[in-house]
């Protein structure tokens, strides 16, 4: 039987030398664990790929073996991350576990190795270059610079602060079923705080595996992020318009709109899986305006065309950064401009099937300006849309942050996802 810490290790290895996506990961290696165990595998896991730049800066610090075996490599960084970013656990358990892993692996000749390193940074001031931002926040060059370029070094470093935190459930309280009040009683011994935005979003704490909560399972809740709420907003679906979804697996956005005003919604998605994940989601939650269907969203074809349309679109999701950590080491600038086409593809399809006066809302959940930025002035220069005041559907908060027909989700400003979202008229 493998103990936790060596669930974290086989994690870490599989997402570093299978590229393989770390949500997927955990999905399949903590299902069986007790929910101790799934919280300390899950925060220590996360955190780990999370803080990994900054974890090597500290080992190299100590240690002149430029060549490890990817498991010895883990088991430092494991340990490194409790010992330096968690308070609980006492630095010498932390290191006695990792000895007695390695060991236990077949790696006794290395024992002595990860002892004296570990041993050694226990040892040392944990003081961070000011001067680097890549290494005090754990981020890429490459971002680093993206965003200095983008915001300046300020806010770029609150940038960072906001998507290194813990990420927190938050969920959309299905208000077709129930109330917040009658959903905070049938979640007895989980914690239900209050969001920061919209009424009918919660933060859930104490909690897990949600997906088997009888709330969840009887539809009273949905988990999305209230920065993605906001987007349905945004579209502010009227009564019996037709609204086309474009690229809407698993239908979050999809469900909101309904929620929000029972509208004739078409939700597409390119994948056959995917679409029942919508279904299944629609269903779930009782809402039939819901019309999913299996169609390539760059080749997608309609008879009719529709009053409202969302695109949003596949980004490199460097807002969700606080969820999926790992995409700070997967994705490139090359990403960014391969994705972007695919976005253009989109959005020249998309037009197509807007009514004249019609409305297009566009959205990422990213900050890069090619991804956002730049697509404002394709919509209008190259699509011939017109930019339409957003204003009116961006919270208080957010206000300050709108710039005509869009706004920038900043993450730090109410401890959300980071997103763009703007909203065009066809003439």
């Amino acid at each position: 039987m493998k103990t936790a810490r060596e669930t974290i290790i086989d994690i870490l290895t599989k997402v570093e030398t299978e590229q393989a996506y770390l949500q997927l990961v955990l999905k399949n290696e903590i299902d069986h664990l007790s929910n101790i165990d799934k919280n300390f595998v899950t925060e220590v896991a996360s955190g780990t790929i999370k803080y990994k730049i900054t974890i090597d800066y500290l080992i190299n610090s100590v240690s002149k073996t430029s060549k490890l075996k990817p498991f010895i490599r883990n088991v430092l960084r494991m340990s490194v991350y409790q010992m330096v970013f968690l308070d609980k656990i006492p630095a010498r358990a932390v290191i006695n576990e990792a000895v007695n892993i390695v060991k236990k692996r077949g790696f006794t000749n290395l024992s002595g190795f990860v002892n004296a390193v570990l041993r050694n940074i226990d040892r040392m001031e944990i003081i961070l270059p000011n001067d680097n931002l890549s290494i005090k926040y754990s981020m890429p060059n490459w971002i680093i610079d993206l965003w200095k370029d983008l915001y300046g070094e300020e806010e770029t470093i609150k940038i960072c602060t906001a998507l290194n935190k813990r990420a927190r459930v938050c969920v959309r309280i299905n208000t077709l079923k129930t109330t917040k009040e009658k959903l905070i009683k049938e979640l007895t011994g989980i914690n239900c705080i209050d969001a920061n935005i919209y009424q009918e979003y919660m933060y859930l704490e104490n909690t897990n595996s949600i997906s088997k909560l009888d709330a969840f399972k009887n539809g009273l809740f949905t988990v999305q992020d209230e920065s993605a709420g906001i987007v349905s907003r945004v579209v502010s679906p009227m009564k019996n318009e037709r609204i086309l979804d474009m690229c809407s697996a698993p239908g979050g956005k999809a469900t909101h709109m309904a929620q929000i005003n029972e509208s004739d919604i078409v939700s597409i998605d390119i994948y056959e899986h995917k679409i029942k994940l919508i279904k299944n989601n629609a269903d779930r939650l009782g809402i039939t305006c819901i019309t999913p269907i299996c169609m390539d969203a760059t080749i997608a074809s309609f008879e009719q065309k529709f009053d409202k349309i969302l695109l949003d679109v596949p980004c490199s999701g460097l807002g969700l950064l606080k969820r999926k950590p790992d995409i700070r080491y997967t994705k490139s600038i090359e990403d960014i401009e391969n994705i972007n086409l695919l976005q253009k593809q989109i959005a020249r399809n998309a037009i197509r099937y807007l009514k004249n006066s019609g409305t297009l809302v566009y959205s990422t959940c990213t900050l890069t300006k090619l991804e956002n930025y730049d697509m404002v002035e394709f919509f209008t220069n190259e699509l011939g849309l017109v930019e339409d005041d957003i204003e009116p559907y961006i919270p208080q908060i957010f206000k300050k942050y709108v710039k005509g027909c869009y706004v920038t989700i900043l993450p730090y400003v109410a401890d959300t996802d980071g997103f763009f979202i703007a909203r065009f008229r066809k003439p």
